[in-house]
């Protein structure tokens, strides 16, 4: 996997979820370790790639864009189930800096 091969231990970035309600996360990584700065959910990129597992598997629609260079996924859109309505999700990554 292009990410895990970066080893990286120090970055910050911002994610934001939108599914019913808007939620945002300002999250800095320190020696490995994540830290939650503004928000309310410790977002990490480990669990963007579980998310976007989870929707390759189960959703009736997806898309899925991924960091040119580090190869995370920085943007999610996926529609659960076409049936449902108002259960479509994004979920997006931005501002990814490493020191």
């Amino acid at each position: 996997m292009q990410w895990k091969g970066f080893e990286l231990t120090e970055y910050s970035f911002i994610a934001t979820d939108a599914c019913m309600f808007v939620d945002y996360s300002k999250v800095q990584v320190v020696e490995g370790k994540p830290q939650l700065l503004e928000g309310k959910q410790k977002v990490t990129i480990e669990g963007r790639f579980d998310l976007a597992k989870e929707a390759i598997l189960n959703a009736d629609a997806l898309r899925i864009e991924y960091h040119p260079l580090y190869g995370f996924p920085v943007n999610i859109e996926v529609d659960w189930d076409d049936q449902v309505v108002d259960d479509e999700c994004s979920y997006s990554i931005k501002e990814f800096k490493v020191p």
